[in-house]
């Protein structure tokens, strides 16, 4: 099936800014390097992050998207994105991810307050996969601090689709 009009006028449309619920923060921090066993010291041993490059500690560039994460609970507004717009031919119902690109470009530090915005790219006609048939989604997302700089960005690919029964 072909991609109507509306889902056409979308590629390339770009949201507003989405704000990071919470702050970057230590403990958080603290957290994810706990869970994944990342025993780098700039991310926890304060005296060794003042004295490196960057003068503190930093948070790993991975959590990036993290920050940004929206609540849980109780369920947000979510804000407006191009890929939610979307109104697919077919009646698609799961996502898979099916490939990121990350590129990190400045340190995150505790009291950051990250924002991004996301952008479609490209939506593909109807493929049939072997997890059944669905379009491939690739979204733009641009990561900045309070301050309006670019800390990074995520190209995401994801496959929207109807499982194969």
């Amino acid at each position: 099936m072909a991609l109507s009009e509306k889902d056409r006028s979308l590629i390339g449309r770009e949201s507003a800014p989405i704000y990071a619920p919470d702050e970057v923060c230590k403990p958080m921090i603290r957290h994810w390097v706990e869970a994944v066993e990342d025993a780098n010291p700039l991310y926890t041993d304060e005296e060794y992050a003042r004295g490196s490059k960057f003068g503190g500690i930093i948070a790993p560039p991975q959590m990036m998207m993290v920050w940004c994460m929206p609540r849980m609970w109780p369920w947000p507004e979510f804000p407006w994105v191009p890929m939610a717009e979307l109104e697919l031919p077919g009646d698609y119902d799961t996502f898979v991810a099916t490939d990121m690109i990350r590129e990190f470009y400045l340190p995150v530090r505790p009291g950051d307050i990250l924002s991004y915005t996301m952008k479609l790219d490209s939506v593909t006609e109807e493929k049939k996969t072997r997890i059944g048939k669905g379009h491939f989604i690739t979204t733009t997302q641009i990561y900045r601090n309070q301050r309006g700089e670019v800390v990074g960005k995520e190209i995401r690919t994801v496959l929207k689709y109807k499982a194969s029964t």
